[in-house]
Formats: C-alpha cells, sequence, structure tokens
C-alpha cells in the first residue's frame, strides 16, 4: 500500500474515533434530544460492583444523617408540612389535591433531598437532582445548540387523620440557552401500586401532566400537586397498607428520571388522629438534647439524656454491671429499638424489672426524691425483662418530660407495636414538638 493511502486511512480511523457518544449518523438537518443527569441514572456503572445500573437498581435508598443542621432542616419541613395540613383543614371544603403545596415546604425539601433520595422524618420524603435535556442538530453530525438545565425536586408529605399522602414535584432553577428546547414537553407522571394483596387499590393509580418547558418555567405553574389514598383495609387489628409510590420526569424522545420510595398506611388507635400515612425506608430516630441550643442551659430532660447516653457508649459506667455489657438503640450499632405497647405482659415484666434491679443497686437515699429510669426503655422489646440494661434514679421532672415527649412521638411518626427506631443524643438542641 502506498504511504499516502496508510495516512488517509489512519486519519480517517482518527476521525471517526474522535467522534462524540451523542454524534450519531442521523437524517440530514434532524434535531434530536438528549437527557443527563448529575445523580446516577440507568446506563451508569456502579462504582462498587462493576455492574450496569438497571432501572431497579435506581430506588432511592434513604440516607441516614443526624447532624444538627440535617435535624433543625427537617423539623421546619415537618412545621411546614403540618401548617399546610392545618390548612387545608380550616378551608373544607377544599380537597387536599386541589390545594397548592407550600413554596416554603418544598425548599426546605430542596435543601434535604438528594438523587439518592432523603426521608428526615417519618411524614417527608425528599428528592433533589440537576437535569439537563440537549436539543442536537444533526447535519449528519450531532452537536449541540440548544440546552436547558434545571433542578427536579420531589416533596411527598403523609398524614395524620387521613389514609392518604400528598406528593409535589417542582421544576425549577431554570437556565436556557437557545430556543429549541423551549417548546419541547416534559411530562410529569406519579403512580401508586399496592405492594401485598390485602391493601386496597391506590384509585387512579396513575396520573401524568405535560407541559413545554417555558410553561414548566413559569413560577405559577413550576409546582404540581397530587393526593393518593388508601380505603380501610390491610393486615393486623391496626389495619396496615404497604404501596410503593413513582414519580417519573418523562423527557423529550422518551428518557425518563424514575424517583420511587415506600409509603404506608394504617388504622391504629395507638397512633395520632386514629388513622394516617407515613414513608417507609428509613428507621426513624427519637432525638434528646443534654444542654439547650446555647450549649450552656440544661435541657428539660439532661439526666435522662445523659442516663442513655452512658448506657450507649460507656455502659461500663451503668449499673448493674455486666461484663461486655452492648446495648442495642444507637445508629452506629445497626440494632434498632422496637417499640412495645403499654399494658401487655411484656411491658409489665419490663416494667416490674426496672423496680427489682433499682432497688436492688440504688440505696433508698440514692432513691429519694427521684424516678428510676431504665434504658432500654420499657416500651420497647429490648427492654429490662431482656436481662440487660441499665438503671439509674434521676430527676423525676426529667423523666417524666421524657416519657411524654417519647409518647407523643411514637403517635406523631406513627411507631405501631414493633416498629424499630433508634435513639440519638444531642449534646445541644431541642425536644421535638408536637401539635
Amino acid at each position: 500500500m502506498k504511504k499516502s493511502a496508510v495516512l488517509a486511512t489512519l486519519t480517517a480511523l482518527f476521525c471517526v474515533m474522535a467522534i462524540p457518544a451523542y454524534a450519531e449518523q442521523t437524517n440530514p438537518g434532524e434535531t434530536r434530544f438528549e437527557l443527563s443527569l448529575k445523580g446516577q441514572k440507568e446506563g451508569d456503572v456502579n462504582p462498587d460492583t462493576g455492574a450496569v445500573l438497571s432501572r431497579d437498581d435506581l430506588h432511592p435508598s434513604i440516607k441516614e444523617n443526624t447532624s444538627a443542621d440535617k435535624i433543625r432542616l427537617g423539623r421546619l419541613l415537618e412545621q411546614a408540612r403540618q401548617r399546610e395540613e392545618d390548612q387545608q383543614d380550616a378551608d373544607k371544603p377544599q380537597t387536599r389535591s386541589t390545594a397548592r403545596s407550600s413554596d416554603i415546604g418544598i425548599n426546605y425539601c430542596r435543601q434535604l433531598g438528594s438523587p439518592s433520595g432523603s426521608m428526615p422524618n417519618r411524614h417527608n420524603f425528599c428528592y433533589n437532582d440537576t437535569a439537563t435535556v440537549k436539543a442536537m442538530r444533526c447535519r449528519p453530525i450531532c452537536v449541540p445548540v440548544s440546552k436547558a438545565e434545571f433542578q427536579v425536586t420531589v416533596w411527598g408529605r403523609g398524614t395524620n387523620g387521613a389514609r392518604e399522602i400528598d406528593v409535589s414535584t417542582m421544576l425549577s432553577d431554570f437556565k436556557i440557552t437557545g430556543d429549541e428546547v423551549k417548546d419541547e414537553k416534559l411530562e410529569i407522571r406519579m403512580s401508586c401500586e399496592r405492594e401485598h394483596s390485602e391493601a386496597p387499590q391506590c384509585p387512579n393509580r396513575t396520573r401524568a401532566r405535560s407541559k413545554t418547558i417555558g410553561n414548566w418555567k413559569d413560577p405559577l405553574e413550576r409546582v404540581w400537586t397530587e393526593t393518593f389514598t388508601s380505603a380501610e383495609g390491610g393486615i393486623t387489628d391496626e389495619v396496615l397498607s404497604y404501596y410503593k409510590l413513582k414519580t417519573e420526569v418523562v423527557f423529550p424522545q422518551g428518557q425518563s428520571a424514575l424517583i420511587t420510595t415506600d409509603f404506608r398506611c394504617d388504622s391504629s388507635a395507638k397512633a395520632a388522629k386514629g388513622k394516617g400515612c407515613i414513608f417507609q425506608g428509613r428507621v426513624p430516630t427519637w432525638t434528646i438534647p443534654i444542654m439547650k441550643p446555647d450549649g450552656t442551659t440544661p435541657s428539660p430532660v439532661q439526666e435522662l439524656a445523659q442516663h442513655v447516653l452512658d448506657a450507649l457508649y460507656r455502659p461500663e459506667q451503668t449499673v448493674p454491671y455486666q461484663e461486655d455489657k452492648d446495648l442495642p438503640g444507637s445508629q452506629g450499632s445497626g440494632r434498632p429499638l422496637h417499640r412495645l405497647y403499654s399494658g401487655t405482659p411484656e411491658y409489665n415484666d419490663n416494667r416490674a424489672a426496672t423496680s427489682r434491679i433499682c432497688k436492688q443497686e440504688w440505696t433508698a437515699d440514692e432513691r429519694r426524691g427521684k424516678d428510676c429510669d431504665e434504658y432500654p426503655m420499657a416500651s420497647t422489646r429490648e427492654g429490662l425483662r431482656s436481662g440487660e440494661g441499665s438503671v439509674r434514679p434521676i430527676n423525676p421532672s426529667h423523666n417524666r418530660v421524657g416519657g411524654t415527649n417519647l409518647k407523643n412521638w411514637y403517635e406523631h411518626y406513627r411507631i405501631v407495636q414493633d416498629d424499630p427506631f433508634y435513639v440519638v443524643v444531642l449534646y445541644g438542641g431541642e425536644l421535638e414538638k408536637f401539635s
């Protein structure tokens, strides 16, 4: 082969290899669109396993995070959800599905959300990611000519008092260059699927809304809220029903982002207002502070919080003494506590064990004027009837304020029999308040 022919062949091969992935040979003059997300998406390679991610792999894994800032934002989000729920109750006969989502709440959700999903508490699910849609001009090589970049936020809200959840999807912070993408349509689909045959089917299981990118950019059009309900029916005496919620943003030419999470509805007399729905997937946390936010003023549960802290992280300093004592309940242990209803034989056994051990380990003078506090709590399956735990006389006010707060927390977040939960001790903070 002549030298010039070899050179031409190598040059042609290099040019083909240098074409970007999107530069496919297509019909001259065709405009096509492409989607990219900053978070993981279908077709990406899992960095841990090397496997190509399928759609099933992309179901959000709920992130555990108990930093003070995350706890603060989570409580603000719950307050926004509660205000919205109270306002909707006051505005009857307006329905939940027609009531607009709180911009304040969904913006808290934006700060908490991530491409893998986040659940600051059982009433709130947050997802947030950045999406980019590109218009590609193909003549015949495809090059980008227009682009829209925006935030996709999903805020799911559980309820107390009704077997329903609200879901809002917001597209915001649009940055558009060029005109080609403005008139392209983005469709949002929301669907609800039951996860066991005993659960009633969600009525109107799939809803969809389609608008142009230009219309979604309008501040008055950017949020869409739907309500999914569960009729009475389910398993156990508390009428538990389990569902999967899917939110899908469908982009030009069929590309989509799928966000899923699970929720549960119940009709439990032991939870707030007798019925409601919460999001599954994250083991909830009851938080108790040693000090108030200023870091110098004792909290109203200081001695209780200190006892829990010692039991979890300095068990050798607690009584009764047991070699290699290792108590459950901290997030780091991976061994949650489990709710146990008062009045059950197991609960009564826990209470009796607390009283017996307290008298054995502490003198009458040490107990005088104080309450015997136990960890794990009597309202858990891991209580002192199990044979391992800690008992300490503490300020009776601290014990009773903490006990009332725990009871209200159980009810508000619908912690029913055998539900798991963790306990987190904060150095500085406030007890969560419940309406």
